[in-house]
Order: C-alpha cells, then sequence, then structure tokens
C-alpha cells in the first residue's frame, strides 16, 4: 500500500450567478448555508463544465459534499484528472438524473442500489473511492433535515473509458437538462483513513479547519476487533481537541465506544448517554457532533452504517479540564489497552 497520505479541503461553492464555466481554487472557510458561503460557484443548463481543483486523490480516499439541485435536472457531479470538458473524463459519477431519482455510473450505465428520491434540497453526499481498484460507494441523505439515507453505490467500476484511472484532482459538473442548476459546497476529501491500535503508542490526530463559535463535525468511526475475535469490544476514544493532544484531559467533546459495549458520551466529569445504544465490533458509525465553543457544550447524535439516527446527547458539558476552550482544530482518536483499534474515515465540518 502507498504510504499514508491525508488532505482536508473545504470548498464552498453554491450561489446564484449568470451561468459560466469556472475552474475554481479551493475555499478554506465553510459556511452552513450554501447560498452565504464566499467563492461561489453553480452550474448552470447551458453553461458549460464547471470544474474545480480539489486535492490529490489517490489510494483509498473519502469525499463528502453538499448538492444543491434547483429541482428535476439532469446533472452529473464526478472526479477527474484535470479539467473535465465531457462525460468520459469522469470515473466515479453520481447523477441527479431527470427521472426525479439519484444514480451513479457502473462501469458503461448508471444505475443504484437504493432508488433515492430528490428534489429541490440540499443533500449530503459521502463516497469512498479505492483509486487503485478503480471502484467507489456512495451514499446519500438529506443535509440537516430529517430523512432516509440511501446507499447509491457499492463498489461500482468507474466510468469505462476511465477504467484505470488511478488519481483525480479536479471535482467536475454539468448539467444536461434544458433548464436548471446544481451547486456544490462544503466540499471535504480525505485521504487513507486514520486508524489506531492499543500497542500503536501516541494519539493519531487529524488537523481540522479551526473551529470557534457554533459549528457542526461528522466523522465515520469502526471499532475494530482483533483479528483473533471478531466479537471482541474495545475500548476507544474519539474527540474533539485544541492541539495535538496527549492525554484524555486534553479533549473537550468525546464519543467512547466502551468495553462495555456500547457507544457513551463525555458530560464533564462522567461518560453516559441518552440512550443505550450497543455497538458492533466492525461496523462503521457516523459521529456527528453539535458543538458551542461559547456555552462550552455539545450534543451528539450516532447513526449506524444503513440504519437510523440514534441522540445519545443533548447538551453535554465539555470534558472538566476543557471547559475554558475557545477553539477546536484536531479530531484525535486514542485505544486504551483493549486488543483491537479504531478507525475514523470521511470527516466533515461546517459552521
Amino acid at each position: 500500500m502507498s504510504p499514508s497520505k491525508l488532505v482536508l479541503l473545504s470548498l464552498a461553492a453554491c450561489t446564484s450567478q449568470a451561468p459560466t464555466s469556472q475552474v475554481s481554487t479551493p475555499m478554506t472557510s465553510i459556511n452552513y448555508n450554501c447560498e452565504e458561503a464566499p467563492g461561489e460557484t453553480t452550474t448552470y443548463a447551458g453553461g458549460g463544465w464547471s470544474n474545480d481543483f480539489v486535492p490529490l486523490q489517490w489510494n483509498v480516499a473519502n469525499a463528502s459534499f453538499i448538492a444543491d439541485p434547483s429541482g428535476t435536472v439532469d446533472a452529473v457531479m464526478g472526479f477527474s484528472s484535470g479539467p473535465a470538458s465531457d462525460f468520459s473524463d469522469l470515473g466515479p459519477i453520481i447523477r441527479f438524473a431527470p427521472n426525479g431519482v439519484v444514480d451513479a455510473r457502473n462501469g458503461d450505465h448508471y444505475e443504484a442500489v437504493e432508488d433515492a428520491p430528490y428534489g429541490s434540497n440540499h443533500y449530503l453526499i459521502s463516497m469512498q473511492i479505492d483509486w487503485d481498484y478503480h471502484t467507489y460507494s456512495a451514499r446519500i441523505r438529506p443535509w440537516y433535515f430529517t430523512g432516509t439515507e440511501y446507499t447509491i453505490a457499492d463498489h461500482y467500476a468507474f466510468r469505462s473509458e476511465q477504467s484505470a484511472l488511478s488519481h483525480a484532482d479536479t471535482l467536475a459538473r454539468f448539467v444536461d437538462s434544458p433548464t436548471g442548476n446544481v451547486g456544490i459546497c462544503h466540499y471535504y476529501g480525505q485521504g487513507p483513513c486514520t486508524i489506531s491500535y492499543a500497542d500503536s503508542g501516541g494519539w493519531p490526530t487529524t488537523p481540522i479547519a479551526s473551529q470557534q463559535g457554533a459549528f457542526h463535525f461528522e466523522v465515520d468511526a469502526t471499532p475494530i476487533p482483533p483479528t483473533w475475535d471478531n466479537t471482541a469490544l474495545v475500548d476507544a476514544v474519539v474527540g474533539l481537541s485544541n492541539g495535538v493532544p496527549s492525554d484524555f484531559t486534553d479533549l473537550a467533546a468525546i464519543v467512547r465506544f466502551s468495553p462495555d459495549g456500547v457507544i457513551d458520551v463525555r458530560d464533564g466529569d462522567q461518560y453516559r448517554a441518552d440512550e443505550a445504544l450497543p455497538y458492533t465490533p466492525g461496523q462503521t458509525y457516523q459521529l456527528a457532533f453539535d458543538v458551542d465553543l461559547a456555552t462550552h457544550r455539545y450534543s451528539v447524535t450516532v447513526t449506524p452504517w444503513g440504519n437510523p439516527p440514534h441522540q445519545l446527547a443533548t447538551d453535554y458539558a465539555f470534558r472538566t479540564e476543557q471547559q475554558g476552550a475557545t477553539s477546536l482544530d484536531r479530531l484525535a482518536q486514542f485505544v486504551d489497552g483493549t486488543p483491537g483499534g479504531v478507525k475514523t474515515c470521511n470527516l466533515f465540518a461546517s459552521y
């Protein structure tokens, strides 16, 4: 496997502008509403291809972004090596299809694992791309609204003309319907996931844009059992810190895969949860933090992959030692003595 390489980017790209084909540079700030993000671009029918440069995607990469269709359109979003000028330049492709559902390219055709209806709304699209094997998976759900998450692609092949594509540096878009538009905002691309084990030592961390005030943060986390027992529980934490931590006391907002087999959350000087949610070793869980640095409090929603979300914490206090924190700029993880490990992927933040 290639050496680990991790890249995080935020790219704001949604607004109401005159039709245009654009190549833009990555943005470093993000806002909750696409329409309010600086340096925005929207792709319009008849406006040609929009190409946004993103950090180099290679090996196994994760990417997530919010897509904002104007309604029922025929629009594609995909990754390419260099600016795209044709559909055949794209490898992994997500499509807002003219029949009102979202699908994905699988070799020489479009299909979907599940029919995901769409309309005029904001949708969070999460992708995992294997550039070595030229396959990808994708899921979609309404952003910040109650709604179902759908699996769109599961190890689909890149578009046939790009079956050997080994990397990408561009997120491209095109609207092929007579009218309508689609925007992209809040892009985060991540390279290989971060994995830590009980005997690996240190505190693996992933930098994020420094956050102040109130913000929303998501990460996919997987408790990893030891190879000799795939049912073994772990004792692992995933949390937010200011700077690189060296101890549990350096974390402010914390989710724990506990050795008791449930997921719980730090509230001041203790771990607890509003709901008892057992976890399965090897299964992926999306951890969503809603953090308010002004009050030093946070809430946590945990979503097992492909299942409904669970509200585990509502307005919990930062860990006692961090109740004076004014900013957070790292995701940290640690496995505390038990066999096995924890993996984090697909980071996403907005304010």
